[in-house]
């Protein structure tokens, strides 16, 4: 009887023992390749920018793409932080709209802020893309030209040129109501 426990005991250890060992490894494989997950779509058709189309669509070299990972880091943080506030400030102008007696002066105040964040994003973009080019060859400025001219000008399917998520395309009623995009 003792022998059966101490066996049960053992095989138990060795599933947590494996269990752990996956775990880690899983971890240790997205954190490793957390560069490829982190993209930029900008827009739905195209491919997603990560530092795996950098690396084959620019040629980028080692150097280029430690400073590529640097620039995205921070460029996600800091985007991310104004994405959130600006879907903040578009709750909060829900909210008021939605209320038995809307504030006109504040809805107009909530708008303003909106403007002032987006214009922050687009600041934010334009740095992330000089310091990406400030670190290209000629040619490789003028392929990267090309990836971020959507962010800056209108396009015939989006109606702008803005980063979407879902993004607006033409025919599609549905997608003008439900895209949350400024």
């Amino acid at each position: 009887m003792k022998t059966n426990k101490t066996l049960l005991l053992w095989w138990a250890v060795g599933l947590l023992l494996i269990l752990n060992l996956v775990t880690i490894a899983t971890v240790v494989y997205h954190t490793r390749y957390s560069e490829d997950q982190e993209l930029i779509v900008i827009e739905p058709d195209t491919p997603p920018l990560n530092g795996r189309f950098f690396k084959q669509h620019l040629s980028f070299d080692t150097d280029q793409m430690a400073m590529y990972r640097t620039a995205h880091r921070l460029f996600q943080v800091k985007a991310n932080e104004i994405i959130r506030e600006m879907e903040r400030l578009k709750k909060e102008m829900y909210n008021e709209l939605i209320a038995a007696t809307p504030n006109q002066q504040r809805i107009k105040a909530i708008a303003t802020e909106i403007g002032f964040q987006h214009q922050k994003l687009k600041e934010e973009t334009a740095h992330f893309y000089l310091t990406i080019k400030a670190n290209c060859t000629p040619e490789q400025q003028q392929a990267l030209q090309l990836l971020f001219k959507p962010l800056f000008q209108n396009t015939p399917n989006t109606g702008g040129g803005h980063c979407r998520r879902g993004g607006y395309r033409q025919g599609n009623q549905s997608n003008r109501i439900n895209n949350t995009n400024p």
